[in-house]
């Protein structure tokens, strides 16, 4: 009975270790305003280091039950201490507006990381020698943690408690349990240092120290992000996640926004702004007197927000109605026609906001708009000269619209404005606007003559060349971003990808069968996680608050393929071989799956349905290598652990820094189909 307790700790250890995961992620990319290469940077690190926690164990053999008590009182400390870490990391590393290059973040998440992930590689190794039962139950048990956790996640904690709340209370349940379980009261002193220091507010500490100078005048905490407001004089500033939403006093940048779009429609009666509600542009869009104007938000409390603190925006409007929904969602059910459409979001810096400028979004948008309807949205600029970043950027969005509107024009400035339409535009913007008589602060004549003549703007054009239109599927402008990131920091992404990529193929050429297998399934099963992701952010939205599900999903796939892996008798190194070959023509078979995710919009259940058939091999693989590896436990253990995590690592890092970039989905999915076949064939070689 005392052995079984054993499997229930190792499920409640990582219940804990997923919970924390999903947390610091939330704040790692919060922290450094990341895309999902820093998710894919992320998960890499995490299973490297648990890969080193499980091969020290290896080394070791540990077999003591108080060794075990005192690691997890270390774990459950650890764990608020490394959040509050990287909270504080942000005003010590990044100044407001400034960027943190690839490899300072790789350095200090792996310092964040070192303490947490190493002990809990170590602790898989440490609970499989003390439980002496079968390596294959462990790990089911293990995975059983992981699966609880990501539901518990996403449908109780999430949307519930903060950052902080929910790793003290995860914290605090791991010790009480253990203490009991174990019977070791050297726990409890750990108990009531938790206690109190779980009545500090970290948050507000790191926050105060990164907004100097500024008054911090609300701290709010949705499933979306970290919205703080302060004030600097007497302007109001709304941040998301570190970065600036919007200003009280940005006049001029409201009225490009407004004012380049609007001035196109002779009478906009019906008008949709996606994102940016609050930034009191809707002033100026109500000096056209619509009727309508519906306004799209994803999070509900910036909407809040403002109404508090920002009324004057144009926010309570009679005319103005707002819809706290995924912006792509709302355009795919509404039944209006619109006369403008405004989408104001940020540049696709990320597979989320790379959505709002696909070749199938501009296609549903001109299903929403009149005969004579205008859209306009805004990329980063220059004043006077454009980087290659920005140029291609520029160049695939542009190519795309112009498959969906006939007629486009590109007003240059710090921001692209780009107005499109299937109706005559005119540049002559200054002059519409004195005719209309439409009153404004710093758009008029004077304004846009020097910023709209027709030699800054032919210049513009000239730059544009053609290229790959930018799809769901093919997130060329996040893509094209994310390359632009790295050469900033001058960062090739070659030279990054080669030292993982000698890596890779001395594994493959040098380790032996089983390890490899496990190596190998490891490595393509986070590469599709990764990917499928990453493709989900660009199909539905906002990935974070269906992360746990997406997670879960993965880990009943692993719990069925390692119980059906954990009740075979008699098991051969040809099962493993099937496993492998099945796994390489699922691969195969998901692009096309893909397709019709897209066609058929059931994106959610299929991504979960895809997601679980990926865990199912990976699941079956490792217990089954457990029985064919003929090692003492600990070996066995650290070594496959170790090569689990180690394989995982690699499908981490390379799938989001380059062979999603380079490669696209389709290519991807059929060079590890390709891969896992070239393993097949060295487990034949070895039969």
């Amino acid at each position: 009975m005392l052995s079984r307790r054993y499997l229930f700790l190792a499920a409640i250890i990582s219940f804990s270790s997923i919970t924390f995961q999903l947390v610091f992620l939330r704040e790692f990319l919060s922290t450094f305003s990341g895309n999902e290469l820093l998710f894919g940077l992320f998960l890499g690190l995490w299973f490297l280091l648990q890969a080193i926690g499980g091969y020290i164990g290896r080394l070791i053999k540990p077999s003591s039950p108080t060794l075990l008590s005192i690691l997890i009182a270390i774990l459950s400390i650890l764990l608020p201490i490394c959040l509050f870490s990287l909270k504080l990391s942000k005003p010590l590393l990044i100044e407001q507006g400034g960027m943190v290059g690839p490899v300072a973040i790789s350095l200090s998440l792996s310092l964040f990381l070192l303490g947490p992930c190493i002990i809990i590689g170590f602790l898989f190794v440490l609970i499989s020698c003390i439980y002496k039962g079968t390596l294959g139950r462990v790990y089911l048990f293990d995975i059983f943690g992981y699966l609880l956790g990501g539901l518990v996640f996403t449908f109780l904690l999430v949307s519930r408690l903060s950052s902080f709340s929910i790793l003290y209370g995860v914290s605090l349940s791991l010790l009480i349990l253990c203490m009991f379980m174990l019977k070791r009261l050297i726990l409890l002193p750990f108990i009531f240092i938790l206690l109190f220091f779980s009545q500090i507010d970290y948050q507000r500490i790191a926050l105060s120290l990164y907004y100097k100078g500024q008054e911090m005048i609300e701290v709010k905490d949705s499933p979306y992000g970290e919205l703080v407001v302060t004030r600097l004089c007497n302007q109001l500033n709304f941040y998301q996640n570190g970065v600036l939403l919007f200003t009280t006093d940005n006049i001029a940048e409201n009225e490009e926004r407004a004012h380049f779009a609007l001035i196109q429609h002779k009478d906009p009666e019906s008008i949709l702004l996606i994102g940016g509600g609050g930034s009191g542009i809707i002033k100026e869009i109500a000096k056209y007197r619509p009727k309508k104007i519906d306004c799209v938000e994803i999070d509900p409390l910036v909407i809040e927000a403002v109404k508090r603190r920002y009324p004057e925006s144009g926010i309570l409007l009679p005319s103005v109605s707002f819809h706290l929904m995924d912006g792509r969602k709302f355009v795919k059910e509404t039944k209006t026609r619109y006369d403008a459409i405004i989408i104001n979001l940020p540049p696709p810096f990320t597979a989320n906001l790379n959505r709002f400028y696909t070749a199938e979004f501009f296609k549903e948008i001109e299903g929403i708009l009149k005969k004579d309807g205008v859209i306009s949205l805004f990329l980063p600029g220059s004043a006077n000269y454009l980087d290659e970043t920005r140029i291609n950027l520029l160049s695939s969005i542009y190519w795309t619209l112009k498959d969906s509107f006939s007629n486009i024009i590109v007003v240059p400035g710090d921001t692209l404005v780009i107005v499109a339409s299937d109706s005559p535009l005119s540049e002559k913007i200054g002059d519409m606007i004195k005719e209309k008589g439409i009153q404004t602060k710093y758009i008029n004549e004077s304004y846009l003559s020097g910023q709209l003549t027709s030699t800054r703007v032919n210049y513009l054009l000239s730059l544009i060349k053609r290229c790959k239109p930018n799809k769901d599927l093919e997130p060329n402008g996040y893509y094209l971003w994310i390359l632009g990131w790295l050469g900033f920091f001058e960062k090739n992404i070659l030279y990054l990808s080669l030292p993982i990529l000698i890596f890779f193929l001395l594994a493959i050429f040098f380790a032996k069968p089983i390890p490899l297998s496990v190596f190998s399934l490891g490595f393509c099963g986070v590469t599709a996680e990764v990917s499928l992701c990453i493709i989900f952010q660009s199909l539905s939205g906002y990935l974070y608050y269906f992360m746990g599900a997406l997670i879960a999903s993965f880990s009943l796939g692993l719990i069925l393929g390692a119980f059906l892996s954990n009740s075979r008798k008699d098991p051969s190194l040809f099962d493993m071989k099937i496993v492998v070959l099945a796994a390489s023509a699922y691969l195969l078979l998901l692009p096309l799956l893909l397709k019709g995710v897209s066609l058929l919009g059931m994106t959610r259940l299929f991504f979960l349905i895809l997601l679980f058939g990926i865990g199912g091999f990976v699941g079956f693989a490792f217990p089954l290598a457990s029985l064919l590896y003929k090692k003492n436990l600990a070996e066995r253990a650290g070594v496959l652990y170790a090569s689990d995590m180690l394989g995982s690592f690699f499908g981490g890092i390379s799938a989001s820094f380059f062979l999603l970039p380079l490669l696209g989905t389709t290519n991807l999915f059929f060079l590890m189909a390709i891969f896992l076949l070239f393993v097949s064939a060295r487990i034949r070689y070895t039969q």
